[in-house]
């Protein structure tokens, strides 16, 4: 099964929504996280890297990126 993170406007200028698309074999969901992001900050290899899918440039990125990986304190 493979996770990615994909913005509902990916060109756009202001914060959108982002999901996370789960795929397993001929099968995919889009599940929304309930995070809204300006696109500059989603990484591009957002489905390799586990720990960091929003950039460190903003500047909450370490709560949103355990948000949306599902940790909680």
């Amino acid at each position: 099964m493979t996770t990615n993170f994909v913005l509902r406007q990916p060109k756009a200028k202001t914060s959108t929504p982002l999901s996370v698309r789960l795929t397993w074999k001929n099968h995919s969901m889009l599940f929304s996280t309930g995070v809204k992001i300006n696109p500059s900050y989603l990484l591009e290899n957002n489905t390799r890297n586990k720990d960091a899918r929003i950039s460190n440039r903003l500047e909450n990125s370490d709560i949103l990126n355990d948000s949306i990986n599902g940790r909680r304190d």
